[in-house]
């Protein structure tokens, strides 16, 4: 059984979530769809649920389904409930990063006060594995963030690397296009977990493989259903998909052909 809200969503998000339930059925073999609304989930002959997203993972907490379940989509972890984080581990960020940038010496990322996508400790400990030193500016509001912004673009060098989070409310057009023109000129990389930056001129985006996160779903729903004992925790989703700005890679010397890995989903823009 897979249950997710749609009548809040977006076309665009309905689109993510209809390509994370392809996945799902994929990994579970066949499941059926149910809309969560304020009554209660016809759960008859279900044997385990996967919900999808923060508002149906809510209504299920407080539902109690009756029966195990799978949280997925979501953006914030639940105690005691098997779940696959919406956000992209940052160590596999850093990994595919190193990869494109062996270089690397420091990774600048600006978080919102109140973000809850990404912890420090978590960042300073994966760019740690990589031999880079994280360094997460705070910003309170856009203007902060652009005060910040505005200091890195006219110091960073090529040796460095300025991350545009995921949840990411402060780089709006203007302030993404003076970026992307400092890094052109300083040749830092500025690399981004919304693949549209890459259009624009970014070096690098990281984001999730819905189709592949919604299969690992419904494979752990699968586990659930034949009487699996998996302790239950939040995993990090660690399924990508990259793409890479080619112009800009050029511009940094950066050798595609040689660099990238071959059995890696990856979009050359």
């Amino acid at each position: 059984m897979i249950v997710y809200n749609s009548g809040s969503l977006r076309s665009v998000v309905k689109t993510v979530y209809q390509t994370i339930i392809d996945g799902v059925r994929e990994g579970y073999g066949d499941a059926r769809i149910i809309e969560l609304d304020d009554g209660v989930v016809d759960k008859s002959a279900a044997q385990v649920a996967v919900v999808l997203g923060n508002p149906a993972v809510k209504k299920a907490l407080n539902m109690e389904l009756g029966l195990p379940w799978v949280a997925g989509a979501t953006s914030w972890s639940v105690d005691d409930v098997h779940e696959v984080s919406i956000t992209v581990d940052p160590a596999v960020v850093f990994q595919k990063l190193k990869v494109l940038v062996s270089q690397i010496e420091h990774i600048y990322v600006v978080l919102a006060t109140n973000n809850r996508l990404l912890n420090t400790v978590d960042l300073v400990a994966a760019g740690r594995r990589y031999g880079i030193k994280v360094i997460v500016e705070q910003a309170a509001d856009i203007r902060e963030a652009a005060a910040i912004y505005g200091k890195l673009s006219t110091k960073l060098r090529s040796e460095d690397v300025l991350w545009i989070p995921p949840g990411d409310r402060f780089v709006n057009k203007t302030l993404l296009s003076t970026l992307l023109l400092q890094s052109w000129r300083r040749r830092f990389a500025v690399i981004s977990s919304n693949p549209a930056h890459v259009n624009k001129g970014a070096l690098l985006s990281v984001s999730p493989d819905y189709y592949l996160m919604g299969k690992g779903l419904g494979q752990l729903a699968r586990q659930l259903a034949d009487g699996s004992t998996v302790p239950a925790k939040t995993q990090p989703l660690t399924d990508v998909v990259l793409s890479v700005n080619q112009k800009m890679a050029n511009h940094m010397g950066i050798r595609l052909d040689k660099q990238l890995p071959k059995d890696q989903a990856i979009q050359i823009r």
